[in-house]
Parts: C-alpha cells; structure tokens; sequence
C-alpha cells in the first residue's frame, strides 16, 4: 500500500491511459489511444485525491483515486472507438513510418513534407518546387505528414468536409481517411489510400488545404482576388467565385499582361508590403472556349468543389515576379444590369463590397480584411462591372493601369 497526496493506492501513481482491443484481421489485437493523460492530446496529469485541476473541464472517481481528462479529448477519443465499431480503421500516427522527406519554401514560408508514399513526394515537388523565395524572418519549419494506408478504402468522391472544432484546428473528412491540421503547432497529418493519391484533385483537396491552412497563419491574409502586372504595376481583380476573374486574368495574359494569381493573392503585411501566390496556373470555366478558341479540345479536370475546370499553365515569361513589391491597385469586380466603364471607388465602400462576397475559407480572414484592402489599394481603387466580352474588359483595365497612381478626383 503507498500513499500519494494523502489518498491511499494499492499500486503505483495513476496514470490513466485509454486503450481498447480488437481484432484487426491481421490475427492479433490492436491498441488504441495508447497515452497517458500527461500527453498533450488526451489532457492534464492524473491527481489522486480528488482535487479538481484547472484545466480539467470533468472529473470522475475510480477506486481511491481519480481520473482527469478534458471534454474535448474525451469526444475525439468516442468519435475514434466510433468509427473503429463501423469497420473504420483508424491508424495512428505514432505507427506510421515516413522514410521520404522534402523541405520546400510555399509562400516564402519552410515547409518539411514527409511521407511514406513516393507518389505524394512527386506531387509536392510539382506544386511547390519551384518556389525557392523565403521571406527572411527565420520562423522555424512547419510540417506536413502524408501517410499513405493500403487498408483504407478511396471514397467514390473526392470532395472533402472539413470543420473547423477551434480556430487554428481543422479536421477533414476523406471517406474512409482523415486528416487534421493544428496551426498554433505548425503540424499537419492525414492518413488517406493509395487511391485517394492518385485521384486528379488529391493536390487541391487535401495538399494544399493542410499546407495553406498552417502557412497562413504567418502572415499571409489570403483575398479572394486574380492578379496581373505590367511596368512594375499589380492589379489586383477582386471577387467572388464564377463572376469571371480566371477568364480576365487568361485575357490579360493574352495581350501582354503578367499573371500573378488566378484565384487568391496572399498578403504579407510585416514588415512591408509583399504579394505572395501559389505556382501559377490558370483555372478556367469550360464555358471559356466561346471567348478563347485555342482551348478547344483541352483537357477538363473536377476540382475539389464539383466543377470542371481547364488547366492552363503560364509560361514563364508571362510570370509576375513572386514576391510582388512594387506598386499595387486594387479593381472590385462585380455585376450590372448595363454596362458601365470603371469608376472610383473609397476605400470603405471596397471594404463592403468584398466583405460581402466572402466565400469558404475566405471567411476566416474577414478580420484581415480592411488592412488588406487599405494595404492593396495604395495605387488606386475601382469598381469594374463585368457585362462584356473578356478582351473588351481588357481595354478598361489597360486604362486603370494609365490611371495608376493618380489621385482620386474631390467630390
């Protein structure tokens, strides 16, 4: 008989740990949950005695002495046994091996990728290898794991549910895989098929997720905008999805225009202005071919959300320098009955229109927003209606750019 913090134990101190057996179909049993509660992922070191801890959010008695664990450690562990009970299996990431490994700068922020699938390295050295520029600021590295699992079952769908249980924590949902991602550490895994791998949209729907989910919370505010540059000018063609700033973006590209984004410019505000952008390449509506006949025939890929998109890569001359510092405009997109040139726009009334248009992920940053929009409107702001033709678009905003820089007329 020992005693410890004046309860009397028949055994050594209490160290709780959650585990569970079953048969795995391999002939042997399995454990589950492993750890003790000193571990960060299941909740505070146990205290036999009864005295109630303050990080402990429920306490229940056992024998002489206690148990502690937090609610939210407790509704992941049943989620896990649930899924165990349905057939599911659940690895864990202490019993996966990583024998491959690449360190790459996304965004200008170190990022390690390891993985156990040689595929998944292919895939992240053609999203991000060619993204060699870092910001300077001497962060320490993020990490991502890709755990590649034959026991897993590809899901008819590729689509996947993500939910947000804290702000800087995302959970996504693959099927019979799942992956999680905790910004405040910097640490990303997900456990998905071989199939899942190889489906078309595994690099949007769960390599860039998790990535761009840790590397934005180093400042870089993401807006939901293409970008094009010229003569040491950016402007930016904010807006929400299918208003058209892919096609306008491929125009400009077109007629002598550089592409720095597409879809999103990353901000970096500290300690100057930067615009960041993901390697580039255009996404375009398969609708585009009626204003661009040279992409007939080209081939159409499903994007994470449902819709057929038209991959098209820029060519390297037509790639805007990345980081973006020099002069920056900011150009709202939006829709009109009739058709109107560009006009002036204040700074708060952007602030409106783009907070209003909020989309996905998107939403997350609407804190950020009104800096962004002041940091990005520096050359100038306008409102384009979007009700002709691409090429005639073009024109107007070759005619923002020669509007660079000039003040707003007074009211």
């Amino acid at each position: 008989m020992r005693r410890f913090g004046g309860c009397a134990a028949e055994s050594a101190p209490v160290r709780w740990s959650i585990w569970r057996e079953r048969t795995t179909g391999r002939g042997g049993p399995e454990r589950l949950w492993g750890r003790s509660p000193g571990h960060s992922d299941i909740g505070p070191t146990i205290r036999p005695g009864g005295r109630r801890s303050r990080r402990s959010s429920c306490v229940r008695s056992r024998r002489r002495g206690c148990w502690r664990s937090t609610i939210g450690s407790a509704i992941a562990l049943r989620h896990d046994l649930r899924q165990r009970d349905q057939g599911i299996r659940v690895p864990l990431e202490r019993d996966s091996r990583t024998d491959l490994g690449l360190e790459l700068s996304v965004l200008g922020v170190p990022v390690v990728f390891e993985t156990n699938s040689a595929q998944v390295l292919e895939l992240v050295r053609a999203a991000y290898g060619d993204d060699s520029s870092r910001d300077g600021a001497g962060r320490g590295h993020l990490r991502v794991r890709i755990i590649a699992d034959p026991d897993l079952v590809a899901a008819d769908t590729l689509a996947p549910v993500a939910s947000l249980p804290e702000p800087d924590r995302l959970v996504l949902r693959l099927g019979g895989g799942h992956a999680r991602a905790d910004a405040a550490r910097g640490e990303a895994v997900a456990y998905v098929s071989p199939g899942t791998i190889a489906a078309s949209g595994f690099r949007e729907a769960v390599l860039d997720h998790l990535t761009l989910f840790l590397v934005t919370r180093w400042d870089r505010c993401p807006v939901h905008a293409g970008a094009i540059a010229r003569d040491g000018r950016a402007l930016l063609l904010a807006g929400p999805s299918g208003l058209g700033k892919s096609s306008l973006t491929y125009a400009a590209m077109r007629e002598g225009f550089q592409v720095l984004a597409d879809d999103a410019v990353y901000v970096q505000r500290d300690p100057r202005l930067r615009l960041w952008s993901m390697p580039p390449r255009i996404h375009l509506p398969a609708t585009a071919t009626r204003h661009f006949p040279e992409l007939e025939g080209s081939r159409e890929t499903n994007r994470p959300d449902g819709r057929s998109k038209i991959p098209v890569t820029i060519p390297g001359a037509a790639r805007a320098p990345v980081p973006w510092v020099g002069g920056v405009a900011l150009c709202v997109l939006s829709t009109s009955p009739v058709d109107r040139p560009a006009e002036r726009l204040s700074l708060e009334a952007a602030v409106a229109e783009m907070r209003a248009t909020l989309q996905g992920g998107f939403r997350r940053f609407a804190d950020s927003l009104d800096d962004c929009v002041r940091l990005v409107s520096g050359g100038g702001c306008w409102r384009l209606p979007v009700t002709v033709d691409p090429s005639e678009l073009i024109r107007r905003i070759d005619a923002l750019f020669r509007a660079f820089g000039d003040p707003a007329p007074e009211q």
